[in-house]
C-alpha cells in the first residue's frame, strides 16, 4: 500500500452533519410567518421530510488542477474515534486579537488549557493551517469559563499548524499529529467512489471495477445512483422571498435522468485525461473545443476553449447532485439504520491513489481526513444584493419599444465555521411590485430540475470586483409611454451540500430613454447696415434631428431678441422659452413641421437639408444620414433698432415632436439658453477738431531733429470700437497732393506757409469724392480707446502734412471717408515749425539816487519781441549763464519799432527797446546783469515758431550802504560764579577786503583789572572761536574777540573776559568802522553778579510711630560742585517735659551734599538725625530722619559755596 499523505492544498475534503428535519421545519416556519399559500405538493414534501428524514453526514472532495483527478476510484475509510494527544513545545506571540500559538508540525487534535482574561466573555480557540486567519481556519472551538476557573479547549480538524487564543493566557498544548493518525491501522474501508462508467472504459486507464460498499460492492451506475437516493437534498431554496413573494417551484432532478445526462455528455468530454500515458498532473494541459451560444441576436456561431479537466472537478465541486453523481461527494446516515451504517461517532478518512504526483514522489496515497461533522443548517445570504440596468437595446424598427438588460449583483459570503461557501446559485423575477409570486430565470436541465448558476467573481482577485458575482436578465421590453419597468429580483445560493441561503430581493427601476432632442450645432445672428440704425436682420441656426430610434413630425424654435450692454451680457431677468418677452426684448418664435422626410420653413424661414458633415446641401431624407440629420435654418428677424443699443442678443430654445405622440425636452434647458449675437454694423464717423487759424505747426524738434505733429479727434458716445484696431490714422505731404492734382511740386519761393495751405484746402474740395481716399497713405492702426496720436514728421520737412482718421466698429464695420461742406474741415494740417531767435540784449545801466538803477534794453529781431527777462546775482560764477541766476527780478513788456521803421537792410530785423527802473540792494560787492529777449510763441502764417535769446554779456551794478556798518545791540552773561564774562553781538559787514578795503573792529572794556582792549583789526583777521559753550583758553583775563561761522548773511561776535571780582561792575564798548571810516560803536554794562540761592522743596513730612520723624526733600543743587553745598537741620520739639520747666534743647545736624550716601532703604546709623540721597539724577531727592517725638518745628537750610542759601521750615504736631 503506497504511503498516505495529506496535503489539503492538493486535496481535501470536508463533512458536514445535516438534519434534514430541522430545514424542512425552517421552511415551514417561514411560511407560516409570511402568511403564503404554497403548493399543496411542497408543503406535504416538507411535512414528510421533517417526519422521517434522518440526519445525515455528507462528504465532499475536491482535486486541484495542479494534482488532477486519480485513474481509479477514492475510498472512504473509517475507524473508532480515540485521540491519543502528548503535550508538545510550542512558542507564543501576542498578535492582533490575541495570542499566537506555534508549533510547527501538522497536528489533527489540539488541545489548550488556558486561564481566561475576562471571566466574563467566552474563551475562543481557532486552529488554522499556515497563516491566522479566518480564511485559514481548520477547526475552531470557545468555552466560557466558570467563576474564572481555568478552561480547556478541544478542536479536531483535518491537519494544523496553529492557532489563535482569545482572550486566553497562560497556556497549556496538547497535540496528536496527524501523520499518525493516517498511519493508524485501524482504519477500515468502507465505501468505493468514483464516475458513473460502464466496464469496460475504452480509450482509457480509469478502473471500472465495482464500487460502492466493501460489503456490497455493485457496478459504478448503481452505486451512483444509489449514492445520489442516499445523499440527494430533499429541500431546496426557501418557499418564500425575502418580500413575501412566493418563490418559484423546487424539485430535486430525475437521478436517473442526471445519470444519463452525465454518461452522454459529461463522460465523452472528459475521457481523454484518463489516457493511459497521461501523468494525473498534466491533465490540466489538455483542452477543449465546443460550440457555445453567440451574443444575442446575432445569427453567428461561437466556441470557447476550456481544459477538460474544469468540465468534470467545475460541476462536481459547486452542485451537489453532480458531486454525488460524479464520484466526489457521498452520505452516511449519523446512526445506524436498516442497511446503512452510521458513522455519526466515528473518523472518516478519504484516499485517491497516484501514481506520481507533481514534485515527483512516486505512487502515493493522497488522503484527507475528517475527524469532525459540524451540523450545518444554514448558508450565507447574499449580501448587497443589487439590480442595475446593464445595457439598453434601441428598437430594430424606428418607434418600437426600447429593450434593457438588468444585471443582478451581490458579494460573495466568505465562508465560515458555521456558514457554508456559496457554490451555485438561483435567480428568480416578479414583474411589478403588485406581483405575488416569482418565476424562475434558471434554465431547465433534461432531469426535470433547474441548473444552478455558478457564481464567478466579476474580476482578477486582485481587484474590488473580486468579492462580487453577477447574473444577467435578458433584455425585454419597455412599453411605450409605460412610465418604465420595476422588476424585482430575489436572489439565493447554496453549498456543495445542497442546503441554499434564504432569497435576497433587489428591486429594480428602468425608464426607456428620454425622447431624443434635437442638438443646435451652429447659430449666428447677422444685420446689416442700409443707411439708418433701424437694420435687417438673419437668425442662422444649424439644428441636428435624430431619425434613427423616434420619427420626428415638428421642430419647434424659441426665440427672445434682447439687448446688450457689452459682448458678455447675460439676458435679462424674464426671458424664459415660452413666456412674455421682458420690456424692451421681443421673442421670433418659429414652428416647422415635417411632411415626409421634408423639414418645411413657414413665413419668412428657409430651410436647407445638409449631409452628415454639414457641408454639402442634398435632397431630404437618406442622403442626409441614417442617424442624425442636419438642416440650417435662416429666420427673417426682421429688423434690429441699433439706435437703442449698440448689441442685440438672440436667447434659443428648440424641441421636437414624435411621431409616437410625445414632446421632447427643451434643448438646451430652460435657464441656460443658446445665445448669440450681433454688433451694430452702423459705422462710427470721427469727429475732427476745429480747423485753426494760420497753418498748425509741429513740436520743436527732439534729439534727432525731428518734429512731432499731434493728431485729435473724437467718437460719438457710446461708439463701440475693435479693442485693438478701431483707429485708423491717414496722412498725406504737402507734395505728393500738389502732384496729384497737377500743381508744381513746390510753391514759389516766399510764398507764405498760410497760402500754400489755402493752395491745399482749394485742390482738395476740388477732387471727387471718390478719389479723395486713395491718395492717402495708412499711417498708423490704434486701439478704438485711442483719442489722440503722436505723429513724427520727416527730418528737415518743410511740407506741410494732413492727416485724417478713420473707425473700425466692434462688428468690423469701417467708418465712410471723411467728408463735410467744405471737405478739407475733416483734415488736419501740421507743418514743421521754422525756429527763429531774437538777437541777444544790449543792456546799460544808470544809477540814480537812492540806490535806483535805470535799465535799458534793446534787440534786433526777425520775430516779433513780446518782452525781456532781467537776471541778477552777486556772484560772479552763478553770472556765467544766466540759468544759474535764479528767476528773473523782472519781465519787461517789449516795445515794437514805431510804425513806418523799415528793417534793417541787410538782415531784415526789426529794433525792440524796452527800459526798467528799480532799485537794487545796497551792498559792498558789485551787482551782474544779464537780460534775454523774449518772442511770441508762435506766427501761423509764416509757420514760425520764436526762441528766445541768447543773454547778453553780464553787466556790473555796483550800489554801495548809504550808513554806518551795522552792529548788533551786545548782550552780557556771567558764567558761574560771575567772574567771567561773554559779550556776544554780530554784524551783517562782509568778513573779507572788499574793493574800498577792510572794515576793522576793536574792543574796550573799563572797570576790570587787568584786563587787555582788543585794538582794530580787519574783521577777517579775527580769529574763529566758540560764541556759547566753554570759553577759549585766552578768556582770563582776556579781553578774547572771537568770530563765529556766518549764517543767513550775518557774522556772529563773541568778546570773553574775566573780571577780578564778580562782585564789581564792568563796561564793555565794540566798535566796527567800513572801509568810507564811518563809525558804528556799541556798549554794555555788566552789573555785580549776585548769586541765586539753590533750590530746596519739602515734598513730604510724616511721622514713623515709634521711630521718629522722615521728611522727604527736593534740591537741584550740583552734589559734585567745590567746595560743596551744605545742609543744615535743626529739630526743636515743642512740648515741655515738665510743666514749669525749659524747653529741651534743640538737637541739630549738618551734611555736606556730596558726603550724603545715595542709596535707598534703611538709614545708615543710630545719629538723632540721619540722610540719605535716593535718587541718581537731579533734581535729587533726599530723606532726613529725626529720632525725636513730636510735636517739634524742624528749619532747614542749604548752603551755596558762595554764600546764598535757601530755608524751609516745617511743623510736625503728630
Amino acid at each position: 500500500m503506497a504511503r498516505r499523505i495529506a496535503w489539503p492544498y492538493w486535496f481535501r475534503a470536508e463533512a458536514a452533519k445535516i438534519p434534514w428535519p430541522v430545514l424542512a421545519e425552517q421552511h415551514l416556519q417561514q411560511v407560516r410567518q409570511h402568511h403564503v399559500v404554497i403548493d399543496d405538493r411542497l408543503l406535504e414534501h416538507l411535512k414528510t421530510i421533517r417526519e422521517k428524514r434522518p440526519t445525515e453526514i455528507q462528504l465532499r472532495w475536491i482535486c486541484a488542477k495542479e494534482l488532477g483527478v486519480p485513474s481509479e476510484p477514492f475510498v472512504v475509510w473509517q475507524r473508532p474515534r480515540r485521540d491519543q494527544p502528548e503535550r508538545a513545545d510550542f512558542t507564543q506571540l501576542p498578535v492582533k486579537g490575541g495570542l499566537g500559538l506555534n508549533w510547527s508540525r501538522v497536528a489533527s487534535y489540539v488541545e489548550v488549557e488556558c486561564d481566561p482574561i475576562d471571566p466574563g466573555r467566552p474563551v475562543g480557540l481557532l486552529v488554522t493551517r499556515g497563516a491566522l486567519g479566518l480564511e485559514a481556519t481548520v477547526g475552531a472551538a470557545a468555552v466560557t469559563s466558570v467563576g474564572g476557573a481555568r478552561v480547556r479547549l478541544v478542536v479536531r480538524c483535518p491537519g494544523g499548524t496553529r492557532a489563535l487564543l482569545v482572550n486566553g493566557h497562560s497556556p497549556d498544548l496538547r497535540i496528536e499529529l496527524l501523520q499518525q493518525v493516517l498511519d493508524d491501522d485501524e482504519w477500515t474501508r468502507l465505501e468505493r467512489v468514483g464516475l458513473p462508467v460502464d466496464s469496460p472504459w475504452p480509450g482509457t486507464s480509469y478502473d471500472t471495477g465495482p464500487q460502492g460498499f466493501f460489503d456490497n460492492p455493485v457496478d459504478p451506475v448503481e452505486a451512483a445512483l444509489q449514492r445520489l437516493k442516499r445523499g440527494g437534498p430533499p429541500v431546496g431554496w426557501y418557499p418564500v422571498t425575502a418580500t413575501s413573494r412566493t418563490a418559484p417551484l423546487w424539485a430535486p432532478p430525475d437521478y436517473g435522468m442526471l445519470l444519463k445526462e452525465i454518461r452522454n455528455e459529461t463522460l465523452p468530454r472528459i475521457e481523454r485525461i484518463y489516457r493511459p500515458a497521461l501523468p494525473p498532473y498534466e491533465q490540466q494541459n489538455v483542452l477543449d473545443t465546443g460550440p457555445v451560444d453567440g451574443p444575442s441576436g446575432s445569427s453567428l456561431t461561437a466556441t470557447a476553449e476550456l481544459p477538460v479537466l474544469s468540465l468534470l472537478t467545475l460541476p462536481a465541486s459547486a452542485d451537489p447532485f453532480l458531486a454525488l453523481g460524479l464520484g466526489f461527494g457521498t452520505s452516511y446516515l449519523e446512526e445506524l439504520q436498516h442497511d446503512q451504517p452510521g458513522v455519526g461517532g466515528d473518523d472518516l478518512m478519504v484516499t485517491a491513489e497516484y501514481s506520481d504526483t507533481p514534485n515527483g514522489m512516486g505512487s502515493t496515497a493522497m488522503a484527507a481526513y475528517l475527524p469532525s461533522f459540524p451540523q450545518h443548517v444554514n448558508t450565507a445570504t447574499p449580501l448587497n444584493v443589487a439590480a442595475v440596468r446593464d445595457g439598453l437595446v434601441a428598437p430594430e424598427v424606428p418607434d418600437r419599444p426600447w429593450r434593457e438588460t438588468v444585471r443582478i449583483s451581490w458579494f460573495r459570503p466568505p465562508s465560515t465555521a458555521a456558514l457554508g461557501q456559496g457554490t451555485g446559485g438561483s435567480l428568480a423575477r416578479f414583474e411589478s411590485p403588485a406581483d405575488t409570486t416569482a418565476e424562475c430565470l434558471l434554465p431547465l436541465r433534461p432531469a426535470g430540475d433547474f441548473r444552478p448558476l455558478l457564481p464567478v467573481p466579476d474580476g482578477p482577485e486582485d481587484q474590488p470586483e473580486f468579492r462580487r458575482t453577477s447574473i444577467v436578465d435578458a433584455a425585454a421590453e419597455i412599453p411605450l409611454g409605460s412610465g418604465g419597468r420595476s422588476p424585482g429580483y430575489p436572489v439565493a445560493v447554496q453549498d456543495v451540500f445542497g442546503v441554499w441561503s434564504k432569497w435576497e430581493d433587489a428591486l429594480y427601476a428602468g425608464d426607456e430613454p428620454a425622447p431624443p432632442r434635437p442638438r443646435i450645432i451652429a447659430m449666428a445672428l447677422n444685420s446689416t447696415f442700409t443707411g439708418s440704425t433701424s437694420c435687417p436682420a438673419t437668425l442662422e441656426v444649424e439644428l441636428a434631428v435624430g431619425w434613427e430610434d423616434r420619427t420626428p413630425v415638428a421642430v419647434d424654435l424659441r426665440v427672445v431678441m434682447f439687448p446688450m450692454a457689452s459682448s458678455t451680457s447675460p439676458p435679462p431677468a424674464g426671458v424664459t422659452p415660452f413666456g412674455a418677452a421682458p420690456a424692451g426684448c421681443f421673442r421670433r418664435d418659429v414652428a416647422l413641421s415635417f411632411a415626409g422626410h421634408e423639414l418645411q420653413g413657414g413665413a419668412g424661414v428657409q430651410v436647407e437639408h445638409l449631409d452628415s458633415a454639414g457641408e454639402n446641401v442634398v435632397p431630404a431624407g437618406p442622403a442626409q444620414g441614417e442617424e442624425g440629420r442636419r438642416y440650417k435654418l435662416r429666420i427673417s428677424v426682421p429688423v434690429l433698432d441699433f439706435g437703442v443699443t449698440a448689441r442685440w442678443g438672440a436667447a434659443l430654445w428648440t424641441r421636437s415632436h414624435l411621431l409616437i405622440g410625445v414632446t421632447s425636452g427643451l434643448t438646451p434647458a430652460a435657464a441656460s439658453p443658446a445665445l448669440t449675437s450681433a454688433a451694430t454694423p452702423v459705422p462710427v464717423a470721427p469727429i475732427p477738431p476745429p480747423l485753426p487759424p494760420g497753418v498748425p505747426m509741429g513740436s520743436a524738434p527732439d534729439a534727432q531733429g525731428c518734429s512731432h505733429a499731434r493728431v485729435q479727434w473724437s467718437v460719438p458716445a457710446g461708439a463701440q470700437l475693435q479693442a485693438d484696431k478701431g483707429i485708423i490714422v491717414w496722412e498725406i505731404a504737402e507734395t505728393a497732393l500738389r502732384q496729384s492734382v497737377g500743381l508744381p511740386a513746390r510753391a514759389a519761393e516766399g510764398t507764405l506757409p498760410g497760402v500754400r495751405l489755402q493752395q491745399l484746402w482749394d485742390s482738395y474740395d476740388a477732387l471727387p469724392a471718390d478719389r479723395r481716399r486713395s491718395i492717402f497713405r495708412r499711417l498708423m492702426v490704434l486701439p478704438g480707446s485711442a483719442r489722440e496720436a503722436d505723429v513724427t514728421l520727416p527730418k528737415g520737412s518743410t511740407d506741410i502734412h494732413l492727416f485724417t482718421v478713420t473707425t473700425l466698429s466692434t462688428s468690423g464695420i469701417e467708418s465712410a471717408w471723411p467728408g463735410g461742406a467744405p471737405a478739407h474741415e475733416s483734415l488736419q494740417a501740421v507743418a514743421a515749425p521754422r525756429l527763429r531767435r531774437p538777437a541777444a540784449p544790449v543792456v546799460s545801466s544808470v544809477i540814480g539816487v537812492a540806490g535806483t538803477v535805470a535799465l535799458t534794453m534793446t534787440s534786433a529781431s526777425r520775430v516779433p519781441v513780446r518782452e525781456f527777462r532781467l537776471f541778477r546775482t552777486r556772484s560772479e560764477v552763478a553770472a556765467r549763464s544766466f540759468e544759474s541766476m535764479g528767476p528773473a527780478f523782472a519781465v519787461v513788456p517789449a516795445v515794437p519799432p514805431g510804425a513806418g521803421q523799415p528793417p534793417d537792410p541787410v538782415t531784415g530785423e526789426l529794433t525792440y527797446t524796452a527800459n526798467w527802473t528799480g532799485a537794487f540792494g545796497p551792498s559792498w560787492d558789485d551787482w551782474f546783469v544779464r537780460a534775454v529777449a523774449i518772442p511770441v510763441d508762435a506766427v501761423p502764417v509764416a509757420a514760425v515758431r520764436g526762441l528766445p535769446s541768447t543773454a547778453c554779456e553780464p553787466v556790473v551794478v555796483t550800489v554801495l550802504p548809504g550808513t554806518a556798518p551795522d552792529l548788533a545791540p551786545l548782550v552780557a552773561t556771567p558764567i558761574g560764579t560771575g567772574e567771567l564774562i561773554l559779550v556776544t553781538t554780530s554784524t551783517s559787514a562782509p568778513p573779507r577786503e572788499v574793493a574800498l578795503g577792510n572794515h576793522r573792529i576793536s574792543v574796550e572794556v573799563q572797570g576790570a583789572a587787568g584786563v587787555v582792549n582788543v585794538d582794530p583789526l580787519p574783521l577777517q583777521e579775527v580769529a574763529e572761536g566758540p560764541v556759547s559753550g566753554p570759553p577759549p583758553a585766552n578768556a582770563d583775563p582776556g579781553a578774547a574777540l572771537v568770530r563765529g561761522p556766518r549764517a543767513v548773511g550775518r557774522t556772529p561776535l563773541g568778546v570773553w573776559l574775566t573780571r577780578p571780582d564778580s562782585g564789581q561792575p564792568v563796561d564793555v564798548f565794540v566798535r566796527l568802522v567800513d572801509p568810507l571810516g564811518r563809525l558804528a560803536e556799541q556798549q554794555v554794562t555788566v552789573p555785580a553778579f549776585v548769586a541765586e540761592p539753590p533750590s530746596l522743596d519739602l515734598i513730604d513730612i510724616f511721622t514713623i510711630v515709634g521711630r521718629g520723624v522722615v521728611a522727604r526733600l527736593r534740591s537741584d543743587a550740583d552734589v559734585a560742585a567745590q567746595p560743596p553745598y551744605v545742609l543744615g537741620v535743626q529739630a526743636q520739639q515743642t512740648r515741655r517735659p515738665f510743666p514749669i520747666g525749659p524747653l529741651p534743647p534743640p538737637v541739630r545736624a549738618r551734611f555736606e551734599l556730596d558726603d550724603i550716601p545715595a542709596r535707598p532703604g534703611p538709614f545708615p546709623s543710630a545719629d538723632p538725625i540721619q540722610a540719605v540721597r535716593v535718587t541718581e539724577d537731579p533734581p535729587h531727592e533726599y530723606q532726613i530722619l529725626i529720632r525725636l517725638a513730636p510735636p517739634m518745628v524742624v528749619t532747614f537750610v542749604l548752603r551755596a559755596p558762595n554764600g546764598a542759601q535757601t530755608q524751609v521750615v516745617a511743623e510736625v504736631t503728630t
